[in-house]
């Protein structure tokens, strides 16, 4: 439980209080967690491993609006009295998460006595932000520059240079298509900064690619550290 960052904050006696709820689960690489506008029947907090919410259009186009790490939680809506999602959350880099159901989690869990409850809050309005972040990031940035925040968004999350992703799976995250996704690339790699192959891209030079990126990335970055921050201080 203690590597899901939301949970790990949890004082002892708030950590016992909803012990008896979770259960440890793998998360396999491309696993649905929740379908779009389907009842969530679990809320999940990855511990290692990477989760993309995608918005499906007309046409069977999609475009990423989030990850979610070990940082936060899958089925939000649950926490602003939600039943459905409007998002596809599919599991992008596997590991593992803590799995609550709904009933215990929105009879017991979300208690607005409890610390939980009031973290929970805390990171649910850190999500919404970066997810306005990332659409106007999307519409205003150019390729590189989304690519580059997208992958060190990754890098952050999985403590590893090396990310399993495909080029047309690149094309769904950050709003493009696969020509110029693949393009951008073999600018980077010109550059010494990544290496991709079949199914990877492998960072080479981190502090190269983070002055590719747009602003967005650092705004993100600050904002999540300040949220954990007072979600730390709220606990303590």
């Amino acid at each position: 439980m203690l590597t899901n960052l939301l949970l790990g904050v949890l004082p002892e006696d708030e950590q016992r209080r909803i012990a008896p709820y979770c259960e440890i689960v793998q998360l396999r690489p491309r696993m649905t967690l929740v379908q779009p506008e389907a009842p969530i029947e679990h809320v999940w907090f990855p511990h290692a491993g990477v989760c993309s919410n995608l918005i499906h259009v007309g046409g069977g186009e999609a475009v990423e609006v989030g990850l979610v790490g070990r940082e936060g939680m899958v089925g939000l809506p649950l926490v602003l009295g939600g039943f459905a999602n409007p998002f596809h959350a599919i599991v992008q880099v596997g590991g593992s998460a803590t799995r609550i159901a709904r009933e215990p989690f929105t009879h017991e869990i979300l208690d607005a006595g409890h610390p939980f409850c009031a973290a929970l809050l805390k990171y649910t309005n850190l999500f919404l932000s970066t997810a306005a972040q990332t659409a106007a990031c999307n519409r205003l940035h150019q390729i590189e520059q989304r690519l580059a925040r997208w992958l060190l968004d990754m890098r952050g999350r999985t403590d590893s240079d090396d990310l399993p992703v495909t080029h047309e799976r690149l094309g769904l995250m950050v709003g493009a298509y696969r020509p110029s996704v693949t393009n951008a690339l073999k600018a980077f790699e010109e550059r010494g900064l990544v290496r991709a192959a079949r199914g990877h891209v492998a960072i080479l030079n981190q502090a190269g690619l983070a002055a590719q990126a747009c602003e967005c990335h650092d705004a993100v970055q600050q904002r999540t550290a300040k949220t954990l921050e007072h979600i730390r201080s709220m606990a303590a």
